[in-house]
């Protein structure tokens, strides 16, 4: 059994160039066969940009990137900018997801049984009691099929919750 383990970070990267690191935090997602799941942006205001303040626009991005690239990008986001801070946590699924795989075997092997019998039923009574059960097993199924789907997008895309806030100098270390 392989494990199976859940990466996820939150982080944040300080920047003067707010315009130049949105479009390389863009690229670099790309480049590492990630996707935007939700992107949050604000401009400087009408009201800042008439007094000449346009400083402290700040972007989030929540980033689904390949497990197998989480730590490159973890790791790059200080080319972006300045970085407070950068959490990462990651959390074992591997005996949940087994349990759960082997109780949708358990209901699969119920299912044909049911069905084994519905075949060979001879009363409307025993179709209809055959049936109901039939429901709430494939219902599980579903439900069963439906978790482990999730488990898997989940291990093998990671999360990274990524704030770019525009500065007029950093944060000091």
């Amino acid at each position: 059994n392989t494990e199976k383990i859940i990466y996820s970070a939150e982080a944040c990267v300080e920047t003067t160039e707010y315009e130049t690191t949105i479009e390389k935090v863009y690229a670099m997602v790309e480049e590492l066969g990630g996707f935007m799941e939700s992107t949050s942006l604000s401009g400087a205001n009408y009201y800042q940009a008439a007094r000449g303040n346009t400083g402290n626009r700040w972007a989030h991005f929540t980033i689904r990137i390949p497990s197998e690239n989480f730590n490159t990008l973890t790791t790059s986001l200080s080319t972006l900018g300045n970085v407070p801070y950068c959490n990462t946590y990651s959390e074992n699924i591997t005996r949940t997801y087994y349990d759960v795989q082997s109780r949708l075997t358990a209901y699969k092997t119920q299912e044909a049984r049911l069905l084994e019998m519905l075949a060979i039923a001879e009363s409307v009574e025993d179709m209809l009691a055959i049936q109901q059960q039939l429901t709430e097993v494939q219902y599980e199924i579903d439900s069963l099929t439906s978790t482990l789907s999730n488990y898997d997008n989940e291990v093998r895309y990671s999360t990274v919750n990524l704030s770019v806030e525009e500065v007029q100098k950093y944060t000091p270390q």
